[in-house]
Parts: C-alpha cells; structure tokens; sequence
C-alpha cells in the first residue's frame, strides 16, 4: 500500500496476517506507477508538478529495506509503466522538443538495459496504459484539451503501433484494468468530484474487434469501486475462501452476477 501525502508505505504479510511498514521512495511521488516484474517491486514515474521530468526509476530491495535508483538514457515526463515478458515499458513525452511528442522505451532488468521504441503517433497524456495478450495497449487520452477516444496497441512481435477502433465515448479521466479476460474502460473520477455527465463503463471484444457497452445490470457495471490481484498460490486462495465463510461472516450479493 503506497500513500503519497502521508508518506507511507506498508506491505500485508499474508502469512502472518501483519502490516510491514517500508521505507518510502525518493524522488516525485504523486500519480507514481507502482509495478511488479518477477519477485521484483518498481516505482515509475510521478510528479511534483505537471510536467516533472525525470531519469530515474527506482527497484526496491526486500532484504535491506532500500530503493535503488536506476538511471534512464534521457529525461521524461513519465505518464505511465506496465510489464511484459520480462521487461519494463514507459511511455511519456520527450524533453526539449519543439513540439510534444511521445516516446517509448523499454528496461531489462536482467541484462540493466535500456532500448527505445517507436512512439505512437498521436501526442497526448492522462491516458491509461494496459497490457492484454502479451500487448501494450494505450487508451484515450487528452491532446491540447481535445479529448480523444482513440486507442493505439504495441505489438512486440513486430514493433509496431496499431490504431484500434475508436471509444464509443470521451473519458476525462480515463481508467483501463484487465478483469475477465476483457480490458474494460471506465470514468476514473470520484463521485463526489465529477461535475459533467459519466459516460458508460464498455469493454474490449477482441473476437469482433469491437468496443461494447457494459450493462447496468453486470456484475462489472461497478468495477471502479474495486481493485484485483492475481493469487498463484491455489492453496492460499483456498484457506482464504474457507477462512471467510466461517461461521459468523456474512456476506451480501450487490448486484447479479
């Protein structure tokens, strides 16, 4: 669990069923990607400002309770961080250009390399980054105010970007997570906060190549209010479905599956 304001951080011992407090990561912390590679935990990006550039990334060592700085080949604004087979893609805009342009680079951890990518050809920034059948997938956005409901995908294979059809709807604040084998896009603003008309959650059907609307009536109609990770251990996940059905732990169904 990571806290900017506070400046706290904690992991859950899930065998001792304890909070661990950690030590915090230098550097910009607000808006940070916080992601796994391995047994291997990284803090990307963040900010103190809009428009913080930066060179470091930071890889955090269990054993000594310590961050190590690990330096990129030239200075972003990173905007956002995911994993795949091994290595570690950012994506974020250029520095000293004349016009704001993407660029994507990937980190090896294994070999402590680093390699650029071609960038989408479409500026923009406050998009969600996903990756989705071994893809990185790039969704919405917002250029010079215009909100785009364009989607863009990263093909390793071919190191190419690949322009998906369009988002039946604008997203201010753009969310994409991955349940159910699906990528699903939502509204990713507070109820509290939100001043305009929310526009339905919808959800990619890569059989017919097409963006659908998630009925009210799903199950993950209500999928902003949670947050999910995956178990590789089936014989934790069982012990934790026994635990909570003991008697005396009630629970109650939401919605309809």
């Amino acid at each position: 669990m990571f806290n900017a304001s506070p400046k706290l951080n904690l992991i859950l011992d899930i065998v001792e069923e304890a909070w661990l407090p950690i030590s915090v990561s230098p550097g910009p912390r607000y808006d940070s990607c916080m992601i796994t590679l391995g047994e291997q935990l990284y803090s990307v990006g963040g900010s103190r400002f809009a428009g913080d550039l930066t060179r470091t990334i930071y890889s955090y060592e269990f054993d000594r309770n310590l961050w190590k700085p690990i330096t990129m080949p030239r200075r972003v604004v990173i905007y956002g961080a995911v994993t795949l087979k091994g290595l570690i893609y950012i994506v974020g805009m250029a520095e000293l250009e004349p016009t704001p342009i993407l660029v994507c680079q990937a980190y090896d951890p294994e070999e402590d390399d680093w390699f650029m990518l071609p960038p989408p050809n479409i500026y923009r920034r406050g998009f969600s980054v996903v990756v989705f059948h071994e893809q990185v997938f790039i969704v919405d956005g917002e250029n010079d105010e215009n909100y785009l409901r364009s989607v863009k995908m990263y093909d390793p294979l071919q190191n190419t970007w690949m322009t998906l059809p369009d988002l039946p709807y604008q997203y201010f604040f753009p969310k994409a997570v991955i349940v159910d084998d699906k990528i699903i896009v939502y509204e990713n603003n507070n109820d509290d906060m939100r001043y305009y008309e929310v526009n339905p959650l919808v959800y990619w059907d890569q059989d017919s190549w097409l963006w659908r609307i998630i009925d009210k009536s799903s199950c993950l109609y209500c999928i902003r209010r949670y947050s999910f990770f995956l178990l590789d251990d089936y014989r934790f996940l069982n012990d934790i479905t026994a635990k909570n059905r003991s008697p005396g732990i009630n629970w109650e169904r939401i919605l309809p599956a």
